[in-house]
């Protein structure tokens, strides 16, 4: 008896290859539409209003570090870049609508790190003081100390509001000058807790000196109790990245 070459019945193992091929792909799109349904992300202005019911700001656009002036990593709006500077003006606009006669400090934060906060405070603040407003940027992002360390030469040695907390200097040793009307306040050599009474003695102290104050927050879906400084402050900026940051991890911050 000899044995057989090829399939005694061709058309039905053609059929049988196709339907298992369908199957395949089948299987394979509802796997991504389910992990695409888990992810679902802020996109646009729509996604802002409908997913979180919430009062959108503006867009700021993706910019090229490599096209930018920088100082060790910090993302600055320039002339070069005038979609970026234009989005920071109109930010700066909107925002300050918002406050009332006697509202003064706004803090910016995120859920997660990576979505741009500490680039949205610094030139926010910037932009601030370029019109003739005395103005101040704080950095309580305690653990992280991005501005100390994107700006500064010598970040472990830097003077901040936690040594001011902490009793080893004071207000005055402690505040940076980078331009005219232009102040930074830096997190400092040690950490403190955000439950510390003496922070919000000194917001009250610094808001008598300042015609605007910028706080650069910790990430809120990161470190939880963050959510006290928000207290202090009039005007709260929620950072999110486009098509990166998860929704849920945004409801839950």
């Amino acid at each position: 008896e000899e044995n057989p070459t090829e399939p005694s019945n061709s058309s039905a193992f053609i059929s049988h290859t196709f339907i298992g091929a369908a199957v395949g792909l089948a299987l394979c799109m509802a796997v991504f539409f389910i992990m695409a349904s888990y992810r679902e992300t802020i996109k646009d202005k729509n996604d802002v209003v409908t997913k979180l019911n919430s009062h959108y700001i503006c867009q700021i656009p993706n910019v090229n570090k490599k096209r930018t002036s920088k100082a060790t990593g910090v993302l600055k709006a320039t002339s070069k870049t005038p979609g970026f500077l234009e989005s920071v003006r109109v930010m700066k606009k909107r925002v300050k609508s918002l406050l009332r006669e006697d509202e003064k400090i706004i803090a910016v934060t995120s859920a997660v790190s990576g979505d741009g906060k500490t680039t949205i405070s610094y030139n926010l603040a910037a932009n601030i003081a370029s019109g003739n407003e005395r103005t101040l940027l704080i950095d309580t992002d305690f653990m992280q100390k991005n501005l100390q360390k994107q700006l500064l030469q010598n970040p472990d040695n830097c003077i901040g509001i936690c040594d001011i907390v902490n009793g080893k200097s004071t207000i005055q040793n402690a505040i940076c000058n980078v331009s005219e009307n232009f102040d930074i306040l830096f997190a400092g050599s040690t950490t403190c807790k955000f439950n510390n009474p003496k922070l919000g003695e000194i917001f009250g102290e610094l808001k008598e000196n300042y015609d605007m104050i910028i706080v650069d927050m910790p990430p809120c879906g990161i470190v939880s109790n963050a959510a006290l400084i928000a207290d202090i402050c009039d005007c709260l900026i929620f950072a999110v990245k486009s098509d990166s940051t998860s929704v849920q991890s945004i409801k839950k911050a």
